[in-house]
């Protein structure tokens, strides 16, 4: 069963939101047949001013002698040609994207259809795109952390210079191979799990880590995205080796006090005793046993003041040193 279908092909051709035109090429020229209203608001030119004039009078020329080249290519390939060219019109200036179609007509002519698409919003975006990466990539060199970008395999897609000085390694040998791969000593610490978890859960993760390559510590934080992990870090090693030596100099500092006040309490004790064994000295026979004895207790407390002031030293130059 078949049914007839009566409808105008020109309501279509010029009810269709794309530019469609119609050339038929004349000998090495190219006369217009048929522009569609598409082509009229875009251009803001009349309708006489494109059909059955040839290509290389029509406004505006140069762009309209571009064009003609592409005809002749896809004459020649007798196949589909894409191209992009650049206008100026009296509604404006703007990028098209056309594909021009070659066929032969029924009156055995060479013909080619042409349908384009005004692309000029998607070349400021992709323009826009372009400047903000860069202006990204500018600030991302600039900084003093390391930055890098891991793929989802954990395969290295962008490091930053600083990055290449505290991997050492240049980019070239950074780029898509994976840090296991590049530090095998690295393969036991923590690391690749705190990034596993961040990829798993999508949240941050922030932690300082020993990486035995570089012999020093990291601090380091990782983010999740859509196409993997990017990590700041920044070497501590030497914040941690200050941090070290602080708390051993805070230790020194309180076994320096508690230096001081025993030798302090000592001290009063050891005056006492040296005080009543002087006392008793000279109440004794100087040639008695019992005289002989107390001298002893004199000689052996004044050495014991004698640690007393090495302790008493001590402590000062531990709190002074502090």
């Amino acid at each position: 069963m078949s049914q007839d279908h009566d409808f105008d092909l020109g309501i279509v051709f010029n009810h269709v939101a794309d530019y469609l035109f119609v050339v038929r090429a004349v000998g090495e020229r190219y006369r217009c047949l048929a522009v569609n209203d598409a082509i009229l608001r875009l251009t803001g030119y009349r309708r006489e001013d494109f059909v059955g004039r040839f290509v290389d009078e029509i406004e505006p020329v140069p762009a309209s002698m571009r064009f003609a080249r592409h005809y002749t290519e896809a004459l020649e390939r007798g196949s589909p040609v894409r191209f992009e060219d650049s206008l100026d019109t009296p509604a404006g200036a703007f990028v098209v994207e056309i594909t021009v179609t070659p066929f032969e007509g029924a009156d055995g002519g060479r013909y080619v259809l042409g349908v384009g698409r005004n692309i000029s919003a998607r070349r400021r975006a992709e323009q826009a795109l372009r400047e903000s990466n860069e202006r990204l990539t500018e600030t991302l060199e600039s900084i003093s952390d390391g930055f890098y970008v891991l793929d989802e395999h954990g395969r290295f897609t962008y490091v930053n210079e600083s990055a290449e000085r505290e991997l050492g390694r240049s980019r070239e040998e950074l780029l898509g191979r994976s840090a296991p791969e590049l530090y095998p000593e690295s393969e036991h610490t923590d690391v690749y799990a705190r990034y596993a978890r961040a990829m798993a859960t999508g949240q941050p993760v922030e932690f300082e880590t020993y990486w035995p390559p570089r012999d020093t510590w990291y601090a380091i934080r990782a983010f999740s995205g859509r196409h993997g992990l990017s990590v700041y870090f920044r070497d501590v090693g030497e914040q941690r080796r200050m941090e070290e030596q602080l708390r051993q100099a805070a230790k020194m500092e309180a076994v320096g006090r508690l230096a001081g006040g025993v030798a302090h309490d000592f001290n009063n004790l050891l005056s006492s005793v040296q005080g009543h064994a002087e006392l008793a000295l000279a109440r004794l026979p100087a040639d008695g046993d019992a005289a002989r004895h107390v001298e002893e207790v004199l000689a052996a407390s004044e050495r014991a003041a004698d640690l007393v002031r090495r302790l008493m030293t001590f402590s000062r130059h531990q709190v002074l040193d502090i």
